[in-house]
């Protein structure tokens, strides 16, 4: 009995040649990602630089109008940079290139830290900005975190609270639901998003209303982010929220005893 499995032979030929293809193109696409953010970060932490002497009149004093371009100038350069780590930091993690390193640290004190970079922002648009430690055991708010990282997480999740958050403010929660988890619940009284589009709010580029989102500044990469690197630390996040009335993050992760 014989069988001619040239046709097949040929399929699973090409179907190797297209997986091959792919890959060198995913890995170009990479490299490519990796390469112009680093290019854009070097001029981009220059022209921060300058700017800041500017500002600060040591160059020479600026008028009200001058300062005011300059001021503007220098915060649309901040969020170019902060697009370039955003898209540098995803590449990394999707090529494993990022390795954490661990540390006991007090999660209390790593939002704190945080808070305090977020202070000026907030008060700029008239939001109130607080911390609530309701974890009454101080020996349960140690956590095995890297710190760089972690603040990363929170940072993006204030981030994410300001840009959608118009009056009233945010308030940062630690809670301790058991004995082996610590959660930071970040809580805001924003627009909200409706009900079936929270699952997918971690989603990378996801947008819950292109018309408003697009409204807003942002890679669409900051949830994202948290979640890959919550998962990194071994914990997970979810959100809560209503359309109209705020939105609620959550990140939990195992305590360090």
């Amino acid at each position: 009995i014989g069988q001619d499995i040239t046709q097949k032979k040929a399929l699973q030929t090409t179907l190797i040649e297209a997986r091959e293809a792919a890959e060198s193109a995913d890995r170009i696409k990479s490299m490519f990602v990796a390469s112009m953010s680093h290019e854009l970060r070097t001029p981009l932490n220059s022209i921060i630089g300058f700017l800041g002497v500017v500002l600060q009149g040591m160059s020479g004093e600026l008028n009200p109008k001058q300062k005011e371009y300059v001021g503007r100038i220098n915060s649309e350069t901040g969020r170019l940079l902060d697009l370039a780590n955003d898209m540098l930091d995803m590449q990394k993690f999707e090529s494993g290139k990022i390795e954490l390193k661990f540390e006991k640290k007090s999660l209390l004190e790593i939002a704190e830290h945080v808070l305090t970079t977020y202070s000026e922002p907030f008060s700029k648009k008239g939001l109130t900005l607080k911390i609530e430690n309701n974890v009454k055991d101080a020996s349960l708010i140690y956590g095995l975190v890297d710190p760089k990282y972690f603040e990363r997480t929170i940072s993006n999740m204030l981030s994410n609270a300001l840009k959608y958050t118009e009056k009233g403010g945010v308030q940062i929660f630690l809670l301790n639901p058991d004995e082996d988890h610590i959660v930071i619940a970040v809580k805001d009284t924003g627009v909200g998003v409706a009900e079936e589009a929270v699952p997918h709010l971690f989603e990378r580029f996801y947008q819950a209303d292109g018309v408003m989102a697009r409204k807003k500044e942002g890679s669409g990469l900051g949830l994202n982010i948290v979640k890959t690197i919550v998962e990194a630390h071994h914990g997970m996040c979810w959100a809560e929220s209503k359309k109209g009335a705020g939105s609620t993050f959550y990140i939990a992760l195992p305590i360090e005893k």
